[in-house]
């Protein structure tokens, strides 16, 4: 569950450490359709609503690509390995 609110840049900073397992999956279900996860009451989603003032009505199947939310994992997940040195 989050905890602490992170903003600006550092908000990806550790980003898989803090989704729901497995991390990766549950990344591509937010990026990809927040408003079924809103719809199935997931918990971590509302938490983050509570927490920034937001409402995950988004559905992006239409704007993006199987390969473009792949390339943004990737790109994510070497960000973080490189701070993690």
């Amino acid at each position: 569950m989050p905890h602490v609110i992170i903003d600006g840049p550092n908000i990806f900073i550790k980003l898989f450490q803090r989704l729901p397992d497995p991390p990766e999956s549950y990344f591509r279900k937010f990026v990809m359709d927040g408003k079924s996860l809103k719809q199935s009451g997931d918990s971590y989603l509302r938490r983050l609503e509570e927490m920034y003032q937001i409402n995950c009505t988004h559905d992006n199947h239409d704007k993006l690509t199987p390969t473009e939310l792949e390339e943004i994992l990737l790109f994510l997940q070497v960000a973080n390995k490189a701070n993690e040195k």
